[in-house]
């Protein structure tokens, strides 16, 4: 529900962990752009045994008009849908949802991680040449990537911790009415072990390798998501959804060889700017100005801790 005349917003973010994100600075810098007050708070919810208790509190609190929107990350973006009275058509598509508005008491769910990601992407690679993408992860950003990359064409492989999580991501992505009429040799899904596999022995002629773990992240960064030694052609390309460190060993290990790697920073503020229009109807423009106030917000916040 878009809220232009409103002159205080309250915004949140659903995750867990949450202490790396940005999300805070961003939004802050976008309501000063468009002269708003606000907030957005960081609500974190673990998963254990009252995680459906938490995640509908925080909702009913919504559906009161407590908050005008809320972004979703890991490890909620597929869980909340169940909790939601509806999703759009780019939620169900995808199977994920990263962004939640209002209209009256009832909360939609929708995706602005599939467009973040092709804008941020399609300003380093000719997206509609098409190629082969591997992706690495099962869960609701890797869903998100690959429905994106399939719509621009693409060959993506999927290779997931569990072989079943793999194929349900295919599956659901298959049966997905813009989608139906791909042929189904473009969607592969791999075991994590064979994604490796294909890094450590070039077995594939890639062309983009993404990460869509949490594998890197700050506090798993000796974690990569996979080994430093690997054969790949010089073409192939590195994105890591991981933003923060902004360089990863994923991405400090493609450089190392040569190859062109970027971090999720981006996606991630292409991502902020759709959901944060949803919400108001301000449309804000990632312009290098723009950036260079996050980024300075981000390294006051990071000499203070």
């Amino acid at each position: 529900m878009k809220l232009m005349g409103k002159m205080a917003y309250r915004f949140g973010l659903i995750g867990f962990p949450l202490t790396y994100s940005f999300s805070p600075f961003i939004h802050q810098v976008f309501l000063e752009t468009c002269g708003k007050q606000g907030s957005y708070e960081l609500i974190p919810i673990a998963v254990d045994a009252r995680t459906n208790e938490r995640l509908q509190v925080v909702f009913e609190q919504m559906r009161r008009g407590d908050y005008d929107g809320i972004n979703v990350t890991i490890p909620h973006k597929q869980g909340v849908m169940a909790c939601l009275d509806s999703l759009d058509e780019k939620a169900r598509a995808v199977g994920a949802v990263n962004t939640i508005y209002r209209s009256g008491e009832h909360l939609i769910g929708t995706n602005t991680d599939v467009e973040g990601f092709l804008l941020d992407v399609g300003q380093k690679l000719p997206l509609t040449e098409g190629g082969t993408a591997l992706i690495l992860g099962g869960g609701g950003a890797a869903r998100a990537v690959a429905w994106g990359l399939l719509k621009n064409g693409w060959q993506v492989w999927i290779a997931a911790r569990r072989l079943e999580q793999a194929r349900k991501i295919l599956d659901d992505l298959s049966t997905e009415e813009s989608l139906r009429s791909e042929p189904s040799y473009r969607m592969k899904a791999l075991t994590f072990q064979d994604g490796i596999e294909i890094i450590e022995k070039d077995l594939s002629d890639l062309h983009l390798v993404v990460n869509a773990t949490p594998l890197g992240t700050k506090g798993l960064e000796e974690s990569p998501p996979f080994p430093s030694q690997f054969r790949l052609p010089k073409k192939t390309c590195f994105y890591d959804l991981v933003y923060n460190p902004p360089e990863t060993a994923f991405i400090r290990n493609a450089r190392a060889k040569g190859h062109q790697a970027w971090n999720g920073f981006g996606m991630l503020l292409w991502q902020a700017a759709l959901a944060f229009e949803c919400w108001t109807g301000y449309r804000i423009a990632i312009t290098p100005e723009i950036e260079t106030q996050i980024n300075l917000r981000i390294r006051i916040r990071s000499s203070d801790d």
